[in-house]
This record gives C-alpha cells, structure tokens and sequence, in this order.
C-alpha cells in the first residue's frame, strides 16, 4: 500500500494569499466597476418597479404592445414560476446566503473570467434587488408580461438573476 502524503494547508494558504494579493494590486479597480454595476441594476430595478406599480395603480393591467407585451401587478410572494409561494423568509434568508457566497467568491476570485465574473454580478444584483422587496413589503413587485407565449410575469431583478 502506497504512503499518503501529507498536505502542508498552511503553505497552501499562504502561497494562494500572497498570489491573490499581488493580483488584486494590478486589478482593484475590477471590484469598483463590479460595484457600479450592481448599484445601477439595483437602482434600476427599484425605480422601475416603484414608477411601474404607481402608474398600475390607476390601471391595473395595461397593454403596451397588443397581443405581445404588458404591464401587470403581481404580489409575488414566492419564487420564480409561481414557486415557494408564501415561503417570503425562507427565500429572503436562501438568497441572502447565495448572495453572500457570491461576493466572497467574487472577492477571491479575481482570476476567473470576465463573462463569469459578470454574470455572477448580475445574479447578485438582482438578488440584491428582490431580497430589498422581500423585506420591505414581504413580496417581490412584478410587473413585466410577455402575453404572446406562457410565461412567468417578472421584473428587472429576475432578469438579471437568470
């Protein structure tokens, strides 16, 4: 039987903090365009679902491009596709830690490629986005429906989340 080696964790440790520290001084500013990125979608996101269901209030439902596009308010009090419904806390705190993740990942991770880097700030965006929802009103504001083809009624946040 062949004697397992034993692995120094330490030195492995300290060899990835002494190479991330070198690659975050050339590359910093990558997590202040990150950040821009996520305060515009989020405040996109919230202008939008505020200005959309004040407008709906007088309406209700309103057609924007007949038999293709409207604008609808939905109390969304679970997950995409109708899922969870009423589960708001348990989805509030499963986001909360994802998005967490995330962001330790991103912090960590400044050698990964631009296109996963950017779609995972996306995904935090709009969960950052939906989590504000949740805890504010208790539901996620949607608002945008696609008539011409089943599918879930959604908002800003939920588009960049997928």
């Amino acid at each position: 039987m062949a004697k397992q080696e034993k692995i120094d964790y330490k030195a492995k440790v300290k060899t990835f903090l002494a190479d991330w520290v070198g690659v975050v001084k050339k590359k910093w500013w990558i997590y202040l365009v990150e950040l821009a990125v996520v305060a515009i979608i989020l405040v996109a996101d919230l202008l939008s679902k505020q200005a959309a269901w004040e407008y709906l209030e007088n309406y209700g439902v309103k057609e924007l491009i007949p038999h293709l596009f409207n604008l609808v308010m939905v109390k969304n009090m679970g997950a995409g596709f109708g899922i969870f419904q009423g589960k708001t806390i348990a989805l509030t705190v499963v986001t909360f830690i994802v998005v967490i993740c995330i962001c330790v990942y991103l912090f960590f991770a400044l050698k990964e490629s631009e296109w996963l880097r950017i779609s995972l700030v996306f995904v935090t965006a709009g969960g950052i986005g939906n989590i504000v929802d949740r805890i504010a009103l208790g539901y996620v504001r949607d608002f945008f429906e696609f008539t011409f083809v089943d599918f879930a009624i959604f908002n800003i946040a939920d588009a960049f989340v997928t």
